[in-house]
């Protein structure tokens, strides 16, 4: 299990090496022949304020219709070639991805765009948004990170981490 969420409808999402699964009442399904699965499985999952399900594969990103997920950015169209470790979903039509080895992207408005090339951010595996507005990144060796309206702030040197 890499990942899980549940919608607004209450289904459980699950992001696994072999598939999606989810579980409506007391049933499980598992869905392993989309065309968002390759090798590495799913890699993550956010619940969009609208209630939706994002899911981030290392093929592209897929957004819930229903049981159905469409895609809306694949592999090529300036999409991280390493894995995405951790998505997030913002107010507004905002995700967040977290990407091994490259950094912190943000997909808003049909664009995909790597955030603050100078953040020395490059293994991002974990990102959030707060009640404030303000985006969590941790990273492998850099620790915590923040971005509000402007560049990030490390928190690693000031609180050791």
């Amino acid at each position: 299990v890499r990942a899980m969420v549940s919608d607004a409808a209450g289904t459980l999402w699950v992001a696994t090496r072999g598939g999606l699964a989810r579980r409506s009442g007391a049933s499980w399904h598992l869905d392993s022949s989309g065309d968002w699965l390759d090798q590495e499985g799913l890699l993550g999952l956010a619940r969009h304020p609208d209630g939706g399900v994002w899911l981030a594969s290392a093929v592209g990103i897929y957004r819930s219709q229903g049981s159905v997920f469409a895609p809306v950015v694949h592999r090529g169209e300036e999409y991280p070639g390493g894995r995405i470790w951790s998505i997030g979903a913002s107010d507004g039509n905002t995700i967040w991805l977290a990407a091994e080895n490259e950094g912190f992207f943000r997909f808003r408005d049909g664009l995909l765009e790597r955030i603050d090339l100078d953040s020395g951010i490059l293994d991002a595996i974990c990102v959030l948004e707060d009640n404030t507005g303000s985006i969590w990144v941790g990273a492998f060796g850099s620790g915590l990170h923040r971005f509000r309206a402007g560049p990030f702030q490390c928190c690693a040197s000031r609180y050791g981490w």
